[in-house]
């Protein structure tokens, strides 16, 4: 190609001075510099295309950054890096000023390049998910659903997704919202779609793109870092709350006191701290014992005297529960103190919220099912937003066995937050941390996430 286009290129600039017969006849001097075009042509296509593979393996191959990667020299690459202090990227609706010199991608970011593009070739073959892809709750469905939808990007196919999330989605609300296209899914009622690709694949063969990202894809395997990345990476990707429910959070943050512009950013002025402090049905589980309030607080209190560095500074800490004492109990326990970095808790939250009034100790997955019109609208809306609240901490305290705990670190890992900040206070439970690990199902353990026991210091 390169020999064709200078050997164009050269004829081009002969002009009348060269003859070349074609068709048996003399060509002209205009048709000489018509070839100098096409050899330029030729020449940018020849350049461009290997440049942009180039690009493409650069970005789905980057290594992490080395400011934010702490890596040992003892064990294989798949259980040495762990992520420490990162920008974190802003939620939909905020947004950063650019830089002159942008930040070296992280192996998350890569992850998340892998699934978008996947998710947006629109050649693949797919696979369609039933969104009820268990009877668990809200957040349980959703990890479910990454995992299937990790391995169907692994076997080289995208992911589409039919049918209703039960009765957080299979509602009036969400009926009214999407029209039509509601009998095939509800998903868009509360997030963005999980692909731009509709009717069936148009068969011209994967992007270049794509190729690439098939080759990282097949290299993965179960239990290392990769993996758990991606997973997370998918976790994000479904994730994604759409416009109108963003709406939603702005009004609900409001009412539980957290102050506009701290969600999904690291802010000079406020540190968010957060608790979920699962009760309802988690009380009746066998694999469950009470953990009382005073662990949280505790939790919270070491937690900001350990990891929390730099001049005081007011911290926020956001209780999500299922009952309604607890963010009563939690601002007893806090409120007005101090502990290491934090010169002032100030306790925050939902407050007789529809998810807490109408379970009272039953699962919240059969509640919804009764729950009628607005009703069923605010309590599927109120844990999605409890879910993106603890997602945007900077210490996360929680129940290894709760779902809505396990999505939002992985939510949090996915989007930059520090690793080892996920902090489990019933870590000392044997039957809990066996449970805690859905092994069953092949979600990664606990461990593997990077919880940590919460009584304890685990960052020295």
């Amino acid at each position: 190609l390169s020999w064709l286009s200078f050997c164009l290129s050269t004829v081009g600039r002969g002009g009348s001075q060269l003859v070349v017969p074609v068709a048996g006849r003399p060509m002209a001097a205009g048709h000489f510099r018509l070839f100098g075009l096409l050899a330029s042509a030729v020449a940018m296509v020849h350049v461009a295309l290997p440049s942009r593979r180039a690009a493409w393996l650069a970005r789905l191959h980057a290594p992490p950054a080395a400011s934010s990667i702490v890596a040992s020299t003892s064990t294989p690459r798949h259980t040495t890096y762990r992520e420490t202090w990162a920008d974190v990227p802003p939620a939909a609706s905020l947004t950063v000023a650019s830089t002159s010199t942008p930040r070296p991608r992280t192996s998350r970011e890569a992850w998340a390049e892998v699934v978008r593009v996947m998710q947006s070739d629109c050649g693949l073959e797919v696979l369609e998910l039933d969104l009820d892809i268990s009877k668990g709750g809200l957040a349980s469905k959703l990890q479910l659903l990454s995992l299937h939808a990790v391995r169907v990007l692994m076997q080289g196919k995208g992911v589409r997704l039919k049918g209703h999330f039960g009765g957080y989605s299979a509602i009036e609300y969400c009926k009214q919202a999407l029209g039509p296209r509601y009998h095939a899914s509800s998903f868009a009622c509360w997030f963005e779609p999980v692909t731009v690709c509709q009717g069936p694949p148009h068969g011209r063969g994967p992007f270049p793109e794509t190729q690439l990202a098939l080759e990282r894809l097949r290299a993965v395997t179960p239990h290392t870092t990769d993996y758990i990345e991606l997973f997370h990476a998918m976790e994000a990707h479904l994730f994604r709350p759409n416009a109108a429910t963003l709406a939603h959070f702005a009004r609900m943050a409001a009412s539980a006191g957290i102050p506009a512009g701290i969600l999904g950013a690291l802010t000079a002025h406020v540190v968010l701290l957060a608790a979920h402090v699962r009760r309802g049905d988690k009380l009746q589980d066998s694999f469950n014992s009470f953990v009382a309030t005073s662990r949280y607080t505790n939790a919270i209190a070491h937690a900001a005297a350990s990891v929390l560095s730099g001049p005081p500074i007011e911290c926020l800490v956001y209780v999500a529960s299922d009952s309604v004492a607890s963010l009563g109990e939690v601002r007893n326990g806090l409120e007005g103190k101090a502990a290491g970095r934090c010169n002032v808790f100030r306790v925050i939250g939902l407050s007789q919220s529809v998810s807490q009034t109408s379970g009272r100790g039953k699962v919240m997955a059969h509640v919804m099912r009764s729950l009628p019109g607005d009703k069923a609208r605010d309590a599927a809306l109120e844990i999605l937003f409890d879910i993106y609240v603890l997602s945007s901490a900077e210490v996360l305290i929680g129940l290894m066995t709760s779902q809505v705990a396990r999505l939002a670190g992985g939510l949090r890992l996915a989007r930059g937050g520090p690793a080892g900040r996920e902090l489990a206070v019933d870590f000392n439970n044997s039957r809990a941390m066996k449970r805690g690990n859905f092994s069953a199902f092949g979600l990664p353990g606990v461990v593997e996430e990077g919880w940590r026991a919460a009584w304890v210091n685990p960052f020295v």
